[in-house]
């Protein structure tokens, strides 16, 4: 689900309080913005227990399947994450780790073989599709900008800047929602390009739209919430 990320530090919760509840479930659909890529369809889990929170993304084609499961702690901070893709032509499967000052990254098709990012001095560390629940603890009354490190499953970092820039309706399949517009514009010299992401404005804040790339040469897509099965209402 378009960019990705996960805290290996915890932020402070911007309401003072657990703002994730014990399970909350979403559905949603994912239009490419050229015709060479299919719909995606996809659900989200997010679930807590025993001081852990599980985030796991399920998403289909006609032709492929992806599971991405991330564990952290209660208030985001990054334990690990697992990736499993089949389609006809192949199947990938990666876990990225995080100890605090290093995340590995290692394929199953090359177990000797591990890969090390070094965080220090990185404010926020990202994993795939977990930008979802940083969103979560951002300051939103503040609108300060948050830098974003983050390592795509296929090993690439990139650097984004996080921000609030407003309030705006927006409608979708599930219904019209009050969000936050939040924008990650990723470092990239001249081209600066930008993912945007609307968000619930109540709690606990959770994907409604969003427009972007999911990596540097991926297809961007327009992804919407098609069902939101928790009672929020819009």
């Amino acid at each position: 689900m378009a960019i990705p990320v996960m805290l290996c530090a915890e932020p402070r919760d911007a309401h003072g309080s657990d703002c994730i509840g014990p399970v909350e479930r979403y559905r949603y659909e994912a239009l490419p913005e050229n015709s060479g890529s299919e719909m995606e369809y996809s659900s989200l889990t997010i679930e807590k227990r025993s001081g852990r929170l599980t985030y796991t993304a399920e998403s289909r084609t006609s032709g492929s399947s992806e599971r991405i499961r991330i564990e952290t702690g209660v208030l985001g901070r990054f334990y690990q994450a697992v990736r499993d893709y089949r389609s006809q032509a192949k199947e990938e499967k990666e876990q990225i780790r995080c100890d605090g000052e290093w995340a590995y990254l290692q394929k199953e098709s090359n177990h000797h073989h591990i890969r090390k990012y070094k965080l220090s001095g990185k404010p926020f560390f990202g994993v795939d599709g977990s930008l979802l629940i940083l969103m979560r603890f951002y300051p939103f009354t503040e609108k300060p900008v948050w830098p974003v490190f983050m390592i795509d499953f296929s090993g690439e970092t990139v650097t984004l800047d996080l921000r609030n820039t407003g309030e705006e309706n927006v409608e979708v399949p599930a219904g019209t929602y009050v969000c936050y517009r939040m924008e990650a514009v990723i470092r990239i010299p001249v081209l600066r390009p930008k993912i945007i992401f609307w968000v619930a404005k109540d709690s606990p804040h959770f994907l409604v739209k969003s427009i972007g790339k999911r990596g540097p040469f991926t297809p961007s897509y327009v992804t919407r919430l098609l069902a939101d099965e928790n009672g929020n209402k819009p």
